[in-house]
Parts: C-alpha cells; structure tokens; sequence
C-alpha cells in the first residue's frame, strides 16, 4: 500500500507540474487570439473566408462622406435658384406667396418653395376665329395683341389667374372681346376705312380686361 500512495503521488505531482508549465502558454496564446480578432474587425483589408472585410473602419468613413457630399449638392440645388433676364419670380412655399417678387440674378430661398416664372417683355397673343357679324355673317378674322406685365403685379397675377394664365384667360377673353364688336359691326367694315375705329375700340376692351 505504501507503494501504492507513493506512485500515486509522484503522479499527481507529474502532472500539476505539467498544468503549471503549460499556464504561461496559454495567456500568450489567448492575447493573440484577441490581437487576431481585433484586426479582423478593424481592418478592412483583413480576409474573412477568403474574401475581403466589406464593412471596415475606412469603408464606412468613406460612404458617410459620399452620401454629405451628395446631400450638399441636392440642398444647393433646391437652394440656389436662377430668374432669367426680363422676368420676375414669384415664391411659393407650402401654399404661401410671397407679396415680393424676386428679380433676374440668382436669389437663396427655401429649399421646398416653388419658383413660378412670369416674363415681363412684350409678348405677342395671336387669335385666329371665326366671328359673326351685324348681317349673320361668319367671318374668318385674325388678331394680334401685344401686351406685358407690370413686375410688381405678377404675385396679384399669380394668385388671381395662375401661371398659365395667358392660355386659361388671355386668349378666351380676346375671343369674346372679338366676337363682341364685330357682331355690332357690318362685314364690309371690316376691310375698309373704318377698320381702325373696330381697332381701337377692340384695344379698349382688351386694356379693361386686361388691367389689374
């Protein structure tokens, strides 16, 4: 029995003294691991699988910076808008106009307001129609109408008529006002010396219809 204990001892002695020496070991081998993993998640050119880290440090700096850029030049877009020579704009944002209006040049407003353009150089309104006359006669008869806008006028415009309001308004009141004096005119007034006389009293109504 003494022999016995004796080999049991040496043995359990053996291997505490084999536990003991592997120790060391093992933490170096355990900072290791912890330096590997590190890097695999901090590197972006370490290999996971064969293949490259896609989502690294650099990666994400790199896309962030791309989508500021891109927000940049969407803000500065909407941002910076342009009225071009003889025009004025009117401002709109969210269902409100602006009393003002903004003149040819480059002007900063609200990215979400809409700029509605109204030019303010003579334009030429043409109207070609067939029209009565005092006898029951149907004429075919071309007219032109020059007019402009008055700049300080266009958000009144704006508001009362909208901005296609030389096709909404202009041209169906120009028809009426045509059919109106000549249903009180003969045919043949038409193309002789008293044309003129229809001419100004054509003029007339326009410039009552037309004036704010």
């Amino acid at each position: 029995r003494d022999d016995v204990s004796d080999w049991s001892s040496d043995v359990c002695s053996s291997d505490l003294s084999r536990v003991r020496r592997a120790i060391p070991n093992v933490s170096p081998g355990l900072a290791q691991l912890k330096a590997v993993m590190r890097t695999a998640l901090h590197d972006d050119d370490s290999d996971v699988d064969g293949g490259k880290f896609p989502f690294g440090s650099k990666g994400v700096m790199a896309g962030a910076g791309g989508c500021c850029c891109f927000l940049l030049i969407i803000i500065a877009a909407t941002t910076f808008r342009t009225i071009p020579p003889a025009s004025v704009g009117v401002v709109t944002t969210f269902g409100s106009t602006s009393e003002g209006t903004l003149q040819s040049g480059i002007h900063v407003t609200n990215p979400f307001a809409k700029v509605t353009i109204f030019p303010t150089k003579t334009v030429l309104l043409e109207e070609n129609s067939a029209v009565p006359t005092r006898e029951g006669l149907v004429v075919n008869l071309e007219v032109a109408v020059l007019y402009h806008i008055v700049p300080e006028k266009a958000s009144h415009i704006f508001l009362a008529l909208g901005g296609n309001f030389q096709d909404t308004y202009l041209k169906p009141q120009l028809a009426s006002a045509v059919r109106g004096v000549t249903g009180s005119v003969a045919a043949e007034a038409l193309y002789n010396s008293t044309r003129e006389e229809i001419q100004v009293k054509l003029q007339q109504t326009m410039k009552d219809i037309m004036d704010p």
